[in-house]
């Protein structure tokens, strides 16, 4: 698996004053607005503007954000014990932990932690401020905790199976008999940031451990800290006083939440960005044309996936859901309506798992899939999907293919603090959406497509197996089995095996890997950019 980082010829410096700027709350950016039509202007050299839309942060507290654009923004404010290599994601190097050492015959993990690090109070970072933002984790069960809980770790175990020994020293027992590989995989996500908690515990109100108050703060040690979170509207980080390793060349970052991909193409045209997320593929093809910005692209640790909510009675029968995947034709759909912006997925396990991916045998067939509908007679259903793109010409794609097959789709689109409560409450029929794994592990996935222990509504919401309301006995035994192989060949064959079963019988369908295509300022460098690290630390302008 290779990564890249943005790197960019320098061209010629300008200057004016950000903070002058009228900048639209909320993204309503009007298209005729005088600055997308007057001559290119430049952002400030010590500040770094970046558009896409944010409608999918609910929360920047690492206990609670799970999603993909919640993680890039805490991956600058917060330090990981662990994190992956920017050459290989598959490498795991120390970070906040100078070393680390595993005794496999006692189930433990020992972490020596940095005495130079430090947290933007100035403050040393210590193996007890370690230890307790992981039990953190547990014991606020927000959805992120289910990167540890599938290690075997437990709210009612945490305080025992992770211990900080002394100021630089933090232990973990690794519950059961799993291999040591998920669990380092499992410390380099963002959702394990590490939190002061002499500045985050007495903010506690009701017994949420400072829930409330780090959603739209930062208590970690990285070179940047949030000043503000508006929800769908803007992201402001400003730069530590004196980060321990390093000093970025960027003052500020202006993440500003702009729902159209078009007024986001503008805003590059104009000089008013200096880099934009989701572009469309005529509008990246129009500005590396213009010369007005150069694209940096990489496969996304994401899917798409297409889910079936089981507890309704049509959609419970195996038949139907595998007719729902055979109506989806991934092949055109990722050629003529993402275009080039995602692979097919014919796969549990994404592509840096797996490469190439195997083949299935749930492919299009709209002959089949009419029969199986026609069989269970199955009636009109709604389908909940993301109101941003390019779930809406996703969903119109689904709907069409339904059609085809005699079904009836009704769409809703939703943004996702409307969308993700749904699914997480089973109050949905069908819904069209994406999951980020934490990390490049095959056990992640099946952590989230294939284990649901406990189907209860105590069960955990956020596995994508509980959200369907599906449980497979057999699947599960084999993917606990496969997380404790040693021998990663013998392990991955039995990800193979779990992959073709799952192919047969899944609620969730994956359909789609998105390839990122992130257009940048040609003046903007050093910024990392993988499906697993997000570094801003060294963006310059020249």
């Amino acid at each position: 698996m290779k990564h890249m980082s943005l790197d960019a010829t320098p061209a010629a410096a300008g200057s004016v004053d950000f903070d002058r700027r009228c900048w639209l709350a909320g993204g309503a950016l009007s298209l005729f607005a005088p600055s997308l039509l007057a001559a290119p202007s430049r952002t400030p050299a010590d500040q770094l503007v970046v558009v896409q839309d944010l409608s999918t942060i609910t929360s920047l507290d690492p206990a609670a954000a799970i999603s993909y654009d919640a993680m890039r923004v805490l991956e600058q404010c917060y330090e990981t014990l662990l994190r992956f290599g920017a050459a290989d994601g598959n490498k795991v190097e120390p970070t906040l932990a100078e070393s680390f050492e595993i005794d496999a015959a006692q189930r433990r993990l020992r972490l020596r932690l940095r005495a130079s690090a430090r947290f933007a109070s100035g403050n040393p970072v210590t193996a007890g401020d370690a230890a307790w933002s992981l039990q953190r984790v547990l014991k606020l069960k927000k959805g992120a905790d289910s990167v540890l809980v599938a290690r075997g770790f437990s709210a009612a175990t945490a305080d025992a199976d992770i211990r900080a020994l002394d100021e630089r020293t933090l232990e973990l027992r690794m519950p059961g008999e799993e291999a040591p590989q998920p669990l380092l995989n499992a410390l380099c996500s963002a959702i394990t940031s590490v939190v002061e908690r002499a500045v985050v515990e007495p903010m506690a109100k009701d017994g949420d451990m400072g829930h409330a108050w780090l959603a739209s703060r930062s208590a970690g040690s990285g070179p940047f800290a949030i000043s503000r979170w508006a929800a769908n509207e803007v992201v402001v980080l400003e730069r530590t006083a004196a980060h321990w390793r390093t000093k970025p060349a960027m003052r500020r970052i202006l993440i500003r939440h702009i729902a159209e991909p078009g007024v986001r193409a503008l805003m590059m045209r104009s000089g008013d960005a200096d880099i934009a997320l989701e572009l469309t593929a005529d509008d990246l093809a129009g500005l590396e044309r213009e010369g007005q910005a150069r694209v940096h692209r990489f496969l996304q640790s994401r899917f798409f996936y297409l889910m079936s909510n089981t507890e309704v009675p049509a959609l419970a029968d195996p038949a139907v859901r595998r007719a729902l995947q055979q109506m989806v034709d991934v092949d055109t759909i990722a050629r003529a309506v993402l275009k080039g912006h995602a692979l097919p997925l014919r796969s549990l396990l994404l592509r840096e798992a797996i490469e190439p991916p195997p083949p299935r045998d749930t492919v299009f067939d709209a002959a089949a899939a009419r029969a199986a509908f026609e069989r269970a007679k199955v009636g009109p259903l709604k389908m909940l999907t993301l109101a941003q793109p390019p779930f809406a010409e996703l969903a119109q794609a689904v709907q069409a293919g339904a059609r085809q097959c005699g079904l009836t789709i009704e769409v809703e689109t939703l943004v996702g603090a409307q969308l993700f409560p749904r699914l997480r409450a089973r109050r949905y029929e069908l819904a069209l959406a994406a999951f980020s794994p934490a990390n490049p592990d095959p056990s992640i996935m099946t952590d989230t497509l294939v284990i649901n222990a406990d189907n209860s509504a105590q069960g955990n919401s956020a596995s994508l197996a509980w959200r369907a309301g599906w449980q497979d006995n057999e699947l599960m035994q084999l993917a606990r089995e496969a997380g404790r192989m040693p021998d990663a060949a013998e392990r991955m064959a039995k990800y193979r095996r779990i992959d073709t079963l799952f192919a047969q019988r899944t609620p969730v369908a994956p359909l789609f890997q998105p390839i990122s295509k992130v257009a940048h300022a040609p003046q903007v460098r050093g910024f990392l950019l993988t499906p697993y690290r997000t570094s801003l630390v060294d963006v310059v302008k020249s």
